[in-house]
């Protein structure tokens, strides 16, 4: 019996001191000086950036109860933190915390590739990449946040996002635009220094100066968007076809541009590719030209099947058995 008690009261002490530890990691003051060395390694296991000298120490890091490795998180809510400490005596104490970015119902990856530091004039700056993405089905809008923090005083700090949809242009990235971030005041260096650093990210898609036109083929998906006045990025569904479309022709090769077809079908007059919860295409083979039909995308419920009713018209089906049809001879041209 007396072993038995023994063994409960050291494994009580086992959790109270590992506890003891985890709590301090987030809060803290440290009064047993053993203890220093133990909480400064916990610390730093359970970041993502050190900056420490003799007086101070200040880390970047995640507060999350869903860890999966050291860079990406999955929680109704993550928090990406700066906190600064200092070292006073027998003691560590926060002295500053500030919230980077809190999401909810989210995951947020760490970019760890493009983890930087930099020096602008006397002042020392991290640089950091982050990207965010939406649980569920309700929106597959991703952001990349692109961030640079004053190591030496935390509060100095700024931000830049992009905000997209993923992208067939390039590896796992996202195609849209920067968006100044309008809650935090921002300098000229700062936005400078930010969009230096944005263009070494593989997260985000930059297109060539020739290819900001929008007439440019491979803006057609934006131009159809802005011709028909849609938005048609979803998490899940689909955009109901309007009665009037409006379209463009182009002589490049936009099957090429799109991945994981998913239907091919014809006629004597047209060639039409489905693409996987994506676009639609044509390619008229009088004209020898290639033109979207409907742009979309989206995460879920919009996988479609296309046929021909007669030598002009479409007929598609979308899995929830909602049909559509367009006569193709209809499209309006820009």
């Amino acid at each position: 019996m007396k072993a038995v008690i023994t063994i409960s009261v050291f494994l009580l002490f086992l959790f109270s001191c590992r506890k003891e530890t985890r709590d301090l990691a987030e809060n803290t003051i440290v009064s047993d000086k053993n203890l220093n060395k133990n909480i400064v390694d916990s610390i730093r296991n359970q970041s993502i950036f050190i900056h420490e000298n003799e007086n101070t120490l200040t880390r970047i890091w995640v507060k999350s109860n869903e860890k999966r490795g050291n860079y990406f998180y999955s929680d109704t809510v993550n928090v990406l933190k700066i906190s600064k400490y200092q070292f006073a005596g027998q003691k560590l104490n926060l002295i500053n915390d500030i919230d980077l970015e809190k999401t909810e119902w989210a995951y947020l990856e760490i970019d760890s590739t493009n983890i930087k530091t930099r020096k602008i004039g006397k002042m020392k700056y991290l640089f950091l990449t982050y990207q965010v993405s939406n649980m569920g089905k309700a929106m597959n809008e991703h952001s990349v946040n692109f961030s640079m923090i004053n190591v030496d005083s935390i509060a100095d700090n700024f931000s830049l996002q992009y905000f997209g949809y993923p992208s067939d242009y390039c590896n796992e990235c996202i195609r849209g635009n920067f968006e100044e971030n309008s809650k935090r005041k921002s300098s000229k260096m700062a936005k400078t220094a930010l969009h230096h650093y944005a263009e070494t990210s593989k997260l985000i898609y930059y297109p060539s100066a020739e290819e900001k036109n929008i007439s440019h083929y491979k803006n057609y998906a934006e131009k159809w968007q802005k011709d028909n006045q849609a938005d048609n990025n979803f998490g899940a569904g689909y955009a109901i076809i309007p009665n009037v479309l409006y379209s463009t022709y182009y002589d490049e090769d936009l099957f090429k541009l799109n991945s994981a077809s998913e239907e091919t079908i014809e006629n004597k007059n047209y060639t039409i590719q489905s693409f996987f919860r994506g676009n639609l295409l044509g390619f008229d083979k009088n004209k020898k030209k290639y033109f979207p039909i409907i742009v979309e995308s989206c995460s879920h419920f919009c996988n479609k099947s296309v046929e021909f009713i007669d030598g002009q018209t479409l007929k598609i089906t979308y899995e929830d058995d909602q049909s559509f049809e367009i006569n193709l001879s209809k499209i309006v041209f820009k």
